[in-house]
């Protein structure tokens, strides 16, 4: 599988408490991909709010969260069978997929139809400010 770097922020990166959206890490390109193929991109008309959630069992913590997600863009744009690739804290992994699952996309594109693409975003966390 060949593979397209990008890396493009989705949120701009911000101290407050809770969590700074997702940085898309890379994109992986099919093999057969043809030369019209376009990866899935981030849907504004139908995004939701997916800001990552700090949790609250570790609000005393003051620890900083970041936990890479992989998962599928299907064909109709939604986020299907994420899992986590690497995290530094496990209290960050369910918000974190909870957040990817609330995204939407324009799905990838291969000869004019849709198709799934496999993807990778990191999220971040932020403590509460004291």
């Amino acid at each position: 599988m060949a593979c397209i770097a990008l890396s493009f922020s989705l949120a701009a990166p911000t101290m407050s408490a809770g969590g700074t959206l997702v940085r898309r890490t890379w994109v992986p390109k099919p093999a057969d991909a043809s030369p019209d193929y376009k990866p899935a991109q981030p849907d504004p008309k139908t995004q939701t709010n997916a800001k990552p959630k700090y949790p609250s069992s570790m609000k005393d913590t003051f620890v900083t969260g970041e936990v890479l997600v992989e998962y599928v863009v299907d064909t109709k744009g939604k986020v299907r069978t994420p899992k986590i690739i690497r995290s530094n804290d496990p209290h960050f992994e369910k918000p974190a997929i909870d957040s990817v699952m609330k995204l939407r996309f324009t799905p990838a594109t291969q000869n004019g139809k849709p198709v799934e693409e496999t993807q990778q975003m990191t999220l971040y966390f932020n403590p509460p400010n004291s």
